[in-house]
């Protein structure tokens, strides 16, 4: 949801509420939308409506906080991979330039895909194989590449992995609080609709009134 479109929404929630607030606390608004069913009972039906708005708004509003967070800690810890392995790889292509099979294995052949899960299993491919092998290791020490290095790398790798599957759940749950807030939002402005149309029947004599609830009087 964009900025301006929260805005708005926040904007909406303020119009209602003081609608429904002074519809009760004016004595000749509330008898006359009274005499149209409009009754305390009836306006506690538009507070609920109003409550739970505002409830899914808010909870909207942190959901999406969290999910930023948490996306902002996974492109973190992916472009920390990304630096690491992106000088491995340079020096790995050094070392085993004239091993034909070793760069293979290693794929260290052509770019590196630039889609998230090949070039994830094309870095835990280099890390794991290394890990694996001593004579690998050995080779790459020639140009400092240490097996602390392999180690943080492959520790990078299964963060990242449950960083993302972290981020994907709160993706989800921001999705489903938009849903929710949206749905509340209509059920509210529907009966605010109605509300208004009513209140401008009721008051039709008494046009100032209208001002109240936040309604534009033509003079």
């Amino acid at each position: 949801m964009s900025a301006s479109k929260s805005k708005t929404q926040v904007q909406i929630l303020e119009n209602y509420r003081l609608a429904l607030v002074n519809v009760e606390d004016q004595p000749e608004l509330a008898q006359a939308m009274s005499e149209y069913g409009y009754d305390s009972t009836r306006i506690a039906e538009g507070k609920a409506l109003w409550d739970a708005a505002r409830a899914s708004f808010d909870e909207y509003h942190q959901i999406k906080q969290l999910s930023l967070l948490s996306k902002n800690e996974f492109h973190s810890k992916l472009q920390r991979l990304d630096l690491s392995y992106g000088l491995h790889r340079k020096k790995a292509r050094i070392v085993f330039r004239k091993d034909a099979t070793m760069l293979k294995n290693l794929q260290l052949n052509g770019r590196l895909a630039k889609g998230y899960i090949p070039r994830i299993e094309t870095i835990k491919t280099f890390y794991h194989s290394v890990q694996a092998d001593p004579a690998i290791q050995l080779k790459l020490t020639r140009l400092k590449i240490e097996n602390i290095d392999i180690a943080t790398g492959l520790l990078l790798l299964k963060t990242l992995e449950q960083l993302r599957a972290s981020y994907l759940i709160k993706l989800s749950e921001r999705q489903e609080a938009t849903k929710a807030k949206d749905k509340a939002f209509r059920l509210l402005k529907d009966w605010m609709i109605e509300f208004f149309m009513v209140a401008k029947i009721a008051m039709q004599d008494r046009p100032q009134l209208l001002e109240a609830l936040g309604l534009t009087v033509k003079s």
